[in-house]
C-alpha cells in the first residue's frame, strides 16, 4: 500500500516498463522550470537492492532525451569502509552523512564536489576524493541511495521524494546475489544479511513516509 498522500507507480502494470518510467517523468519533469538554469533535487531512497539505481538511471536518460540536463549522484560513494566502522554500526553510522548534505548543497549552488571512492567489492573506501569532480550547472540532480530520505539536511533540498519499494523475496534473492558475485562474502553473507534485516530494513522501510512518490519495483527493476 503507498504512504497516505503519496501515490504509487508500479513496473508491475502492463506495458511493465516503459509507462511506469513516463508516470515517473511526468511527474517529475514541471519540477525542472522554464529557466535553463533552473536546478532541482530528486531524492530516490529504499531498501538495498530495491532497485534505486535502475530506476535513477531510467529517469536520468528519459530527462535527457527530452532536453532536461539530468546527473546522478549515488550515495555509496560515501559509505564508510569496513576498516573505520564500529564492528556493530547502524546505517546512519555506515555513511558521512553531514558530509553528504554538504555535497548536496554545493552541487545545487553550483559549486564543484569531488566525493570520496567507494569499492563495494573490498567494502572499503580506496581514495578520498574522485580524480574528476562533480559538475551541476543546471537541470535535475537525482541523488540515490538508502539513507536518501532519511536526512532531513537532504530532504530540505529536495524538490521531490521518492521511495523505491519491491517485495522482500525479490529484494533479498538480489542482496543474496549482490554479496555472493560482487562482495565475495561467502558463508559470511548471511549473517551480514540477517544483522542488516534486523536494524537497516526496518529504520529504512520507516523513511517511506517521507516520500511524494512510492515506486512499487517489481522483479524486473
Amino acid at each position: 500500500m503507498p504512504v497516505k498522500g503519496a501515490p504509487a507507480v508500479s513496473d508491475r502494470c502492463a506495458p511493465p516498463v516503459a509507462a511506469t518510467i513516463e508516470r515517473v517523468v511526468e511527474f517529475l519533469r514541471p519540477l525542472a522550470g522554464p529557466s535553463p538554469q533552473a536546478r532541482c533535487v530528486v531524492l530516490i531512497g529504499g531498501c538495498s537492492r530495491a532497485g534505486k539505481t535502475w530506476l535513477s538511471d531510467a529517469v536520468c536518460a528519459r530527462m535527457e532525451s527530452l532536453g532536461v540536463a539530468a546527473r546522478r549522484v549515488p550515495l555509496d560513494a560515501w559509505l564508510i569502509g569496513v576498516d573505520r566502522r564500529p564492528s556493530v554500526s547502524t546505517v546512519l553510522e555506515r555513511y558521512e552523512g553531514p558530509r553528504i548534505v554538504e555535497a548536496v548543497r554545493a552541487l545545487t549552488e553550483g559549486r564543484p564536489v569531488s566525493p570520496p571512492m567507494y569499492d563495494p567489492a573490498t567494502r572499503r573506501r580506496i581514495a578520498e576524493e574522485a580524480a574528476a569532480p562533480l559538475h551541476f550547472a543546471s537541470g535535475m540532480l537525482l541523488v540515490d541511495g538508502v539513507i536518501a530520505l532519511a536526512l532531513p539536511g537532504l530532504r530540505r533540498l529536495a524538490a521531490a521524494r521518492i521511495y523505491v519499494s519491491a517485495p522482500d523475496p525479490v529484494r533479498l534473492e538480489r542482496l543474496r546475489a549482490f554479496c555472493r558475485d560482487v562482495k565475495g562474502l561467502g558463508d559470511e553473507a548471511e549473517s551480514v544479511i540477517r544483522a542488516r534485516e534486523a536494524e537497516e530494513v526496518p529504520f529504512i522501510k520507516r523513511t517511506r513516509r517521507w516520500a511524494d512518490l512510492i515506486f512499487e519495483a517489481g522483479a524486473g527493476a
